[in-house]
């Protein structure tokens, strides 16, 4: 079975996708949990203060994730077009040769699914 590891460009790749924003603060970093005293701190990015002293970018390996992303793909018709790509059929021959789970398969595990679809995306697949 394959391990599925969710990579800062992974999650970047994806935050941009759904139209979210990667958040990006000046000399901290992007992907961290941050604990700041004096908040607010501005992202780089899209210019919104954030009033919370906690900040972090999705992590793609929790079920509300794969919702936002199933959404999107549905949204925008790419989720028939990443079903059919050959990433998403090599990996799965991988780990099972019944074609007829596939789906089941593909949206169970929050990490696996946010990966496959930042591997189809980094590809110009979706």
């Amino acid at each position: 079975m394959t391990e599925y590891k969710m990579t800062d460009k992974y999650r970047k790749v994806l935050t941009e996708m759904i139209g979210e924003c990667w958040h990006e603060f000046p000399d901290y970093g992007s992907q961290k949990e941050y604990k700041y005293i004096g908040c607010p701190h501005t992202c780089l990015k899209c210019k919104k203060g954030h009033n919370l002293c906690i900040i972090t970018n999705r992590t793609f390996t929790a079920d509300e994730d794969i919702m936002k992303v199933f959404r999107w793909l549905v949204d925008n018709g790419k989720f028939e077009i990443l079903c059919e790509s050959e990433i998403i059929r090599e990996h799965y021959m991988n780990d099972t040769h019944d074609n007829k789970y596939l789906i089941a398969w593909l949206i169970y595990d929050a990490k696996r699914f946010c990966c496959l679809v930042a591997m189809a995306k980094l590809e110009g697949v979706i």
